[in-house]
């Protein structure tokens, strides 16, 4: 089925001071990591940008529902930044030091994010990670994001169409696709038609 563009309204001025000193531990704690760390696929976003972006999007005529999901969740920033605005969010990571990083930056700011471990690719498996996780528990990969109301990624440019594709095919009708660009580029989809 088919996606449309939708267009984007960013709030101006500052985020709230929460948000503010969130974004600067996040940010602390991303680089700390890349310091003692390597992950070729892990590049952070513009994450003040998103947050412009999520916020008056939480409350759009075009948004079904409050049930996001950031594939390739990196450190959960955005993940953590949707449940901030008041969405139900997760995200899904390969990497397992992200998904543990990212379920640490979530439980020390008291924000009720799922983080999976996998790919949001179907054919994987994952495992719910967190502070209360049992790391043997199968999350249905369904539950992640197939019934989401709002997908974020931020793809490699040869993965764009792939992901494009896959949200087609499986995504339920009326669901967001917001993909991040480099350049501050967003760009906003729905999914028209049936699955």
């Amino acid at each position: 089925m088919p996606l449309r563009d939708v267009p984007i309204r960013l709030t101006s001025g500052d985020p709230p001071a929460r948000v503010q000193d969130f974004l600067r531990e996040a940010q602390r704690r991303i680089a700390a990591f890349q310091e003692t760390r390597t992950i070729a696929s892990f590049v952070p976003s513009n994450f003040e940008l998103l947050f412009r972006c999520l916020q008056p999007l939480y409350a759009s005529p075009f948004l079904r529902g409050n049930r996001f999901c950031e594939l390739g969740s990196g450190f959960g920033v955005v993940a953590c930044l949707a449940t901030m605005i008041g969405f139900k969010a997760s995200g899904i990571e390969i990497e397992p030091a992200l998904v543990e990083e990212s379920g640490r930056l979530a439980a020390d700011y008291s924000l009720p994010v799922d983080f999976f471990h996998g790919s949001f690719v179907p054919a994987a498996e994952t495992t719910r990670a967190g502070p209360d996780a049992n790391p043997r528990r199968q999350a249905p990969i369904d539950e992640g994001w197939f019934e989401c109301d709002i997908a974020f990624v931020y793809p490699w440019p040869d993965e764009e169409r792939q992901i494009t594709l896959f949200f087609e095919q499986r995504a339920r009708p009326g669901a967001l696709l917001l993909t991040y660009q480099d350049g501050n580029i967003l760009r906003l989809r729905k999914k028209v038609g049936k699955r």
